[in-house]
């Protein structure tokens, strides 16, 4: 039925995603309360964030008029997470957790921008910036605590699901070769993956925290923990890894852009712009940039720029943004 009109709709709903909704509400009053108005207006509303009361009210109808249109509890979907209540976030998550998310990539971007905006915990910048990650620590002392230049060490820290129980150690006193270490760095990180794979963010810091109470970091043990404590919204712990990973290679794109993250969620966008600039585009990988510069965008309420930088990466960069960023979005979003 939505195909009849499918040209027009389209071409409605994308002069709507860029903030001009003269066309679609053109075309709704002609239309009347028809399947395809009813549903690209509440679709339309749902993806620009506005109106979502109004967006639920058609989406609803459109799904007994169409109960066989699978775009359409999608957009249901996207509308009661962005209204930022609660209840209607779980109704949206046991829909998703039943479907997975949205194959439509208008959908699945705005729906990935949505859980990192409601994620975000604003606070004021440190006294010091961390504008030098290089000046935290040193060949000498690799493991500087960014806060205080003291030896690092990893805080008591309860962690039962989603609490732990660690300390580690610096000390080295394995008599076990380098290659021995290496080896079983390379097994922790594979085990930290399945960890990921398996939304499993605390079993894969975990798993982590075991070679490193042992005094061995690397910066891909610390990346990794990083990622699992954003994940885990301990972000100062994030924060702490991240910058650590920094003084064993800050050429790491992956650090740029997740310390990028953790900046951004604490509101620090000029420092987080910085990083995520500084991102390359190297054959089909962009390490995150139009990602990330997309919410850097919606943060300021620069929409129509969000919606473009999102769509670019999805279209363009697809696995990296599906199955990496969005995941770990969506992860953080329905546990918090």
């Amino acid at each position: 039925m939505i195909n009849n009109f499918k040209s027009d709709w389209s071409q409605a709903l994308c002069c709507a995603r860029d903030g001009d909704f003269g066309l679609i509400n053109q075309l709704f009053e002609s239309g009347g309360h028809t399947m395809p108005g009813i549903y690209f207006m509440g679709r339309a509303l749902a993806e620009t964030g506005r109106e979502l009361e109004r967006a639920i009210a058609y989406l609803d109808e459109a799904r007994q008029l169409d109960p066989a249109n699978p775009m359409v509890p999608h957009a249901h979907a996207l509308a009661m997470a962005r209204t930022g209540e609660p209840g209607q976030a779980r109704s949206a998550i046991r829909f998703w957790e039943k479907k997975n998310l949205p194959h439509d990539l208008d959908l699945l971007g705005q729906a990935a921008i949505t859980f990192e905006l409601q994620s975000r915990v604003p606070v004021d910048p440190p006294a010091i910036p961390d504008s030098n990650p290089g000046k935290l620590g040193s060949a000498h002392n690799p493991s500087a605590n960014p806060e205080t230049g003291e030896a690092f060490n990893c805080e008591q820290v309860e962690l039962s699901g989603d609490k732990m129980t660690h300390s580690c150690k610096k000390t080295r006193g394995s008599r076990l070769t380098r290659f021995y270490w290496r080896w079983r760095i390379y097994r922790v990180l594979c085990r930290f993956e399945k960890a990921m794979i398996s939304q499993d963010p605390g079993a894969g810091l975990r798993s982590v925290y075991e070679v490193m109470g042992h005094g061995h970091d690397t910066g891909s043990l610390h990346m990794a923990a990083g990622v699992a404590s954003e994940i885990l919204d301990d972000l100062g712990r994030a924060r702490d890894h991240l910058l650590l990973s920094a003084v064993h290679d800050s050429a790491l794109p992956h650090f740029r852009a997740m310390l990028g993250k953790v900046y951004w969620r604490l509101g620090w966008d000029e420092l987080a712009e910085l990083l995520w600039r500084s991102l390359t585009i190297e054959g089909p990988y962009d390490f995150g940039r139009h990602y990330h510069l997309a919410l850097l965008h919606a943060g300021r309420g620069h929409d129509k720029t969000a919606s473009r930088a999102i769509r670019t990466a999805l279209q363009d960069f697809f696995y990296d943004t599906r199955y990496y960023y969005i995941e770990q979005a969506w992860l953080r979003w329905k546990t918090a």
